[in-house]
């Protein structure tokens, strides 16, 4: 979110004391009301990091949003201005996205059901990304990932590898530690402008379309978060406590976040299947106190090592073991025939609090109706 112009405490941005240390590319670079996409960010970060490379540069990406950063690593998405698009691909598009998000799975089944049966009904995004590089590729989402994974390097998760020499550099956090450390963070940003910065943007946003409020900056931890507030300036009764409500709900988000975080990594970097990734190293940051030894040091120690083709002081993250993925049907009688893909989500689906609910209820109703039965067979 550093990418859009404004909002600097909002997106947390570096400030211009950071930037002067080392140079930096694309901060504050987007308009705020501007959807930035992977893609945008995939083919404005390549060229650029060709260009330092060649320079004799070493690229540093800084993330963030992980999967930004896997774009660059892998090839990973569809470019559909390499594809064959047909004419009409453009209008069949705007009128995929008129259709309401209860019948997009119903037609995603009709023209992919490959790419569909590997999609949650409910997982709207995906589904509608599916239903565009359709209608823009004039092919089947499914075909085209196929091919990735079929590609050189390629793999369960996309295509190949693009840059066999990098490194990254995980930096780890005690959650006993970073907890307090981003609640911190939250109350600095309050001190430092959030609340002027989110007024200024609800005005600004105030002749955006409804529908375009949850795109781009929106979507930003930090802002949607106060939504309550600024509806409740809005009806001319600002409420400090709904503030602080929403400052506590920010924090909340912000943990989550790193959660998310720490699970990406796992999963998309360390579990990778069946393909090439970069070695992983991780930097334990608890104790700020100790950066320059624990974190820094090590880093450039590792850089210094890897580049020079010798083995670094440190061994890197051990790959994680992973279960083959697969994607079987389910469908759960008891939850009103929901339809579960993949045998991990119907083990969490079996383990969650709404289907055991469900579950003791036709349990307690089926135990009345044999009390009934026999009863009348006993009259």
């Amino acid at each position: 979110m550093q990418i859009y112009a404004g909002l600097d405490v909002v997106t947390n941005k570096v400030t211009p004391s950071e930037r002067r240390q080392c140079r930096h590319h694309f901060v504050g670079s987007v308009p705020p009301f501007h959807e930035y996409s992977v893609v945008e960010f995939r083919d404005a970060a390549l060229p650029l990091i060709d260009r330092l490379r060649d320079d004799g540069k070493l690229p540093i990406v800084v993330g963030g949003t992980n999967y930004y950063i896997e774009s660059l690593l892998w090839n990973i998405l569809v470019d559909c201005r390499k594809e064959a698009s047909r004419e009409e691909a453009s209008e069949q598009f705007d009128w995929l996205t008129r259709l309401p998000d209860d019948e997009i799975y119903a037609k995603l089944k009709e023209i992919d059901p490959d790419r569909a049966a590997r999609l949650h009904p409910n997982d709207v995004r995906r589904i509608r990304r599916s239903l565009e590089v359709h209608a823009q590729c004039g092919r089947p989402h499914s075909d085209i990932l196929a091919e990735q994974r079929k590609e050189a390097g390629g793999g369960a998760q996309g295509g190949g590898m693009r840059f066999p020499d990098a490194t990254v550099f995980w930096l780890q956090c005690d959650y006993s530690v970073l907890d307090p450390r981003l609640d911190a963070r939250v109350d600095e940003m309050i001190r430092g402008g959030l609340r002027d910065e989110l007024h200024w943007l609800h005005r600004e946003s105030a002749n955006q379309p409804l529908a375009e409020r949850t795109k781009g900056i929106f979507q930003a931890i930090g802002y949607k978060e106060f939504v309550p507030y600024l509806t409740c300036v809005d009806d001319g009764r600002e409420s400090e406590a709904m503030f602080e409500a929403c400052a506590e709900k920010l924090k909340s988000a912000t943990k989550s976040y790193a959660r998310k975080q720490t699970t990406w990594i796992r999963n998309r970097f360390l579990r990778r299947r069946g393909q090439a990734a970069p070695d992983v190293f991780g930097l334990d940051t608890s104790n700020v106190g100790e950066w320059d030894r624990v974190v820094l040091s090590r880093a450039i120690d590792v850089l210094v090592a890897k580049s020079s083709g010798e083995d670094p002081p440190v061994a890197p993250l051990d790959r994680l073991e992973n279960a083959p993925e697969t994607w079987t049907k389910h469908v759960c009688d008891i939850c009103d025939g929901r339809v579960v893909h993949g045998d991990h989500e119907w083990t969490v689906h079996l383990a969650s609090r709404g289907h055991q609910r469900r579950k003791r209820q036709r349990a307690k109703k089926a135990a009345r109706e044999f009390a009934r039965q026999q009863q009348e067979r006993d009259a």
